[in-house]
């Protein structure tokens, strides 16, 4: 097998291509077909359309009607398009696009990634459009990317989601509310892994009796399964078949690592230290978050600029700092993270990977989705500076799901210059192996959807509130058809591998 650990050495262009398109290349419902930049081809050569765009949010925005009216300016004017915005917040986006998928609804972009609306399954489930024949209408997205990076969202060939593009190498660490780090004189290079936290938090818990800590449930292992031991995710990073250091796919819950997790969680709550309020689904802690009573994170992805600076807390005006742990990789998953789909239902794709390339190339737009209307929901502090309004009534907090992060403003003066040293970071980290493979989860579907539902119903008990019912919950699985995912896994890489 030809060694696939190499630097990624690659430089992420922002070229800007003229292209024109055949009217034999368009297909659907759309009338003579250009690229947004082709100046041969002007907007109202293109009937008009409407898009939908179903993506994550933070909150409902209520100032959402005014900014989408603004985005509708510009997108009438460039690609003859109006979008009808459909922000879901976190507790319900998941149900909400599986039921879309199920019922076959009408939509065009779609957000997706490897843990939330989950890449792989909307894929399998026939939810997702192969970009194949659309890649003409996104020409400088395609080329904004390395082709070796494209390989993460290629199924048996084929692409079916455009990558938001954003930090890809992976280094993870904690952070913690500065002025706790002052008041204690913490040093946080000593804290080099999550068991570490508690004895640090239960300083500061002496004193401070509202502060709670977070468990660490299925969804930040997720996040960072390099962070809990030598493991890399493949396919939805939450289910069962991680790879371990030996390349072998394993029920990483039934590890000794995150068995340690599990105890700890445990640990937390027996002494009080988790919100009871987190055994029950869809709960809403910002306001808590806001009043700082989270001084410690269990794990960060840690941008470069966190290091150095630091970051703001949810209120917008406490410091943040970090302890990097890990070296930076770029894992697939990392790359899966976040990204946006075509739906196999839009009635117009083609028009809907026009809307992609205008939002990823046109700071404009972009920054007007991500951070609403200038005076009305930010101010200008800098020339790419601003300072969000608060209670402005627009603040999505989630400039990943949209497109090309690093076209969007900066929002705290620490953060200044990150985007090349991010840049830089992408340049400079290592592969992971399996950089190029994508599970094909079709094969064992129906075992997928049963183990989920067990997860679904014994996340409690990973989270500490029922240790107990640990081995029962891994009993469940086995019950469910654990172990043939990981067997098809296996034998997905295995035959990957044997193709290098």
């Amino acid at each position: 097998m030809k060694k696939q650990m190499k630097k990624a050495g690659f430089i992420l262009t922002a070229a800007v291509l003229s292209l024109s398109i055949a009217l034999g290349g368009c297909s659907s419902n759309e009338t003579p077909a250009a690229s947004v930049n082709n100046s041969k081809a002007e907007p109202a050569e293109l009937k008009p359309v409407e898009l939908s765009w179903h993506y994550l949010a933070w909150e409902d925005p209520k100032d959402l009607a005014a900014v989408n009216e603004k985005i509708n300016e510009i997108t009438t004017k460039k690609i003859n398009a109006t979008v009808k915005l459909y922000p879901l917040t976190w507790d319900n986006f998941k149900q909400k696009t599986n039921i879309m998928a199920a019922a076959g609804d009408t939509y065009d972009l779609v957000f997706t990634s490897n843990w939330i609306n989950e890449f792989d399954q909307a894929v399998s489930k026939g939810a997702l459009r192969k970009l194949d024949d659309l890649w003409q209408y996104m020409p400088n997205v395609k080329k904004s990317i390395p082709d070796e990076i494209w390989k993460a969202t290629s199924v048996k060939g084929s692409n079916y989601a455009v990558i938001n593009k954003q930090i890809f190498a992976n280094q993870y660490g904690i952070g913690i509310i500065e002025p706790y780090v002052k008041e204690y004189n913490l040093e946080l290079d000593q804290i080099t892994s999550y068991e570490q936290i508690l004895p640090v938090f239960e300083k500061i818990h002496a004193d401070h009796k509202d502060v709670k800590l977070r468990g660490i449930g299925f969804d930040t292992l997720g996040f960072a399964p390099a962070f809990f031991g030598k493991f890399e995710a493949i396919g939805d990073t939450q289910l069962p078949g991680w790879l371990n250091a030996e390349g072998k796919v394993i029920n990483q819950y039934d590890t000794p690592e995150l068995r340690k997790v599990a105890q700890y969680n445990a640990s937390l709550v027996q002494k009080g230290y988790i919100d009871p309020r987190s055994k029950l689904p869809g709960q809403d802690f910002t306001e808590d978050e806001k009043a700082n009573k989270y001084p410690i994170d269990n794990v960060e992805l840690i941008k470069p600029d966190m290091v150095t600076n630091g970051a703001l807390a949810k209120d917008g005006k406490t410091k943040r700092v970090f302890n990097l742990i890990t070296k930076p990789k770029i894992f697939s998953n990392s790359l899966t993270a976040a990204m946006t789909g075509i739906s196999t239902t839009s009635k117009n794709p083609e028009r809907a990977a026009m809307l992609i390339e205008l939002v990823n190339t046109d700071k404009e737009l972009y920054n007007l989705i991500t951070f609403g209307i200038e005076g009305k929901h930010y101010t200008k502090a800098g020339d790419n500076l601003i300072t969000k309004i608060a209670d402005s009534g627009y603040n999505t907090n989630t400039d990943f799901v949209f497109g090309n992060v690093f076209n969007g403003f900066y929002t705290d003066p620490g953060q200044v210059g990150s985007w090349d040293a991010t840049e830089k970071l992408n340049n400079e980290a290592e592969y992971s192996e399996l950089l190029g493979f994508n599970f094909v989860s079709e094969p064992v579907k129906t075992e997928i959807a049963a183990v989920k539902s067990v997860m679904d119903e014994y996340g409690n008990v990973f989270a500490g509130w029922f240790p107990e019912k640990y081995e029962e919950f891994l009993a469940k699985l086995k019950n469910a058809g654990v172990d043939k995912i990981i067997a098809e896994k296996q034998r997905q890489v295995d035959e990957w591998k044997s193709s290098l």
